[in-house]
């Protein structure tokens, strides 16, 4: 992953964010796969990183029609682009934590708060719009995996299966192609 990384993105800013990032949703993924939970302890200091790496990164900027480009030109008017990139980052992790808290207040039993609390670090790594790709990936390829399992009798309806593997994933494929993915959808 790091060598595709440093093929992707060469020697730079980019690239340190990136692989900090990738080694973060690594540890998150293998946690969750292992043991069905998200810690706190890589959870809160990947949201603060996240949100001071957004003031960085031009990237988290750059997604246009109803999106980011045009909250980040806003608000870069009259702050500075600095800020408008962290408007974006902040508004992708509050679109994040309400998505990922509906279904825990729909069907309590059925999702982890480090599930909802990934969703809003999800949210301030990819910013708005590109969280609502990294959300749909996770549900769309959660719930595919889970019907897999389920027709081929592997899991049961009641057990458990660790969906901030598929939203790990799915924030790594969407900070690397989600506005080629949000442009395609558009």
């Amino acid at each position: 992953m790091f060598t595709f990384l440093y093929w992707k993105f060469g020697l730079g800013l980019e690239l340190g964010i990136f692989l900090i990032y990738a080694c973060l949703l690594t540890i998150i993924f293998v946690i969750d796969l292992e043991n069905q939970l998200v810690l706190n302890k890589v959870t809160y200091p990947a949201m603060a990183l996240a949100l001071a790496f957004s003031f960085f990164w031009p990237g988290i900027g750059k997604v246009g029609a109803l999106g980011g480009s045009t909250i980040s030109q806003a608000v870069s008017s009259l702050a500075g682009e600095a800020i408008g990139q962290a408007v974006i980052s902040l508004a992708g992790g509050a679109l994040g934590l309400v998505a990922m808290a509906l279904p825990i207040i729909i069907y309590p039993p059925g999702m982890g708060w480090g599930d909802v609390k990934l969703g809003a670090l999800v949210g301030l790594m990819t910013g708005y719009p590109l969280v609502i790709v990294a959300v749909l990936l996770s549900w769309i390829t959660g719930g595919l995996v889970a019907g897999i399992l389920l027709a081929f009798k592997i899991k049961k309806r009641k057990d458990p299966i660790p969906f901030a593997t598929f939203l790990a994933t799915s924030a790594m494929v969407t900070l690397l192609w989600g506005q080629v993915i949000w442009q395609w959808y558009l």
